[in-house]
Order: structure tokens, then sequence, then C-alpha cells
């Protein structure tokens, strides 16, 4: 999470300070995915371990959550906790919480987007922007699931509470 929260603060600071105007508005949320998504990148593909990382879940959640303390913009964190809680809660998966989690927030960038609900988000320019790199930080989190998605179609995927298989 907080491989996210740093860049994107630095990034906000960064372009604070050197004679740009400073990002507020419109500009926040640009500033924030953008910088995000570098982060996410980052965590799914690290060079220094092969291009071989995590699924991103995590990272994004540090996307939301910059998202929250640099905008104000509670609504993606409150309804992306419920969501991902009761999907867990029901299904018992953690994979099945974390994809329902990304298509989510997803879902309501381009909502609220286009119902120009998100504070700082009212250039349609820059929504375009943000909905394809939503798009595909959505797309590479559902690559970097396949495994799980394959363990729940042949339902060997692990649930909550329940004992890892000895291989």
């Amino acid at each position: 999470v907080v491989k996210v929260i740093i860049p994107a603060f630095i990034t906000y600071f960064l372009f604070a300070k050197c004679g740009h105007p400073y990002p507020t508005g419109e500009h926040v949320c640009l500033f924030v995915i953008v910088t995000s998504f570098g982060g996410i990148l980052g965590d799914m593909f690290p060079f220094y371990n092969g291009f071989k990382g995590g699924k991103g879940v995590s990272s994004y959640s540090g996307m939301v959550l910059t998202l929250l303390f640099l905008t104000g913009d509670w609504k993606f964190t409150a309804l992306g906790l419920v969501i991902f809680f009761t999907t867990m809660f029901i299904t018992r998966y953690v994979s099945v919480g974390s994809l329902v989690l990304i298509v989510s927030i997803f879902i309501e960038f381009v909502v609220w987007g286009q119902m120009d609900m998100i504070y700082s988000l009212k250039n349609p320019e820059a929504r375009i922007y943000i909905y394809i790199i939503v798009f595909l930080i959505m797309v590479f989190v559902f690559i970097r699931h396949a495994e799980n998605i394959k363990r729940l179609a042949n339902a060997t995927e692990n649930k909550i509470g329940q004992k890892k298989e000895e291989k």
C-alpha cells in the first residue's frame, strides 16, 4: 500500500512546489492515478525480481487511499471496503473479493466520473485518460490472478479458514 501512497504524495508535492499550477481540482485525480499506475506496475513486475511480483491489489488499495487523502473523496474507499469484505464474507475467497473490488472501482470511476460526482475529475479529457489507466490496471490484476481463477474454476482454491492442502 505504502509503495503507491509515498510516490503519489511526492509527485503531488513536487508539482505543487516547482512553479506549475498547484495540482488542485481536476489535476489531483490525474496526478494520483498516473503515479499510482507506475507503483502498481512496479509491484506486479519488479525488475529486481525477474518481473515476477505481487498481484497489485494492495497497491491498488494504496491508490484508492491516496485519492481519499489528497482529494477527500471518500466514496471509493467506503464502497470499496464494503464490497471487498462483503464479497469475501459471502464467498470466503480473498481472490474473489479482490477481483470484485477491482471491477467495482473501475465501474465507480466510469459511472461517478460521467455523473460529475468525482470532486477532482471535471475535465472530460482527463477522465478518458483515467478510465484507460484504471481499465489497464484491472486487466493486469486479472492477468496476475490467472492461477487463482483457474483454481476457482476447478474448485481447488483455498477458502478463508480452510487448511492448505499439502502437495
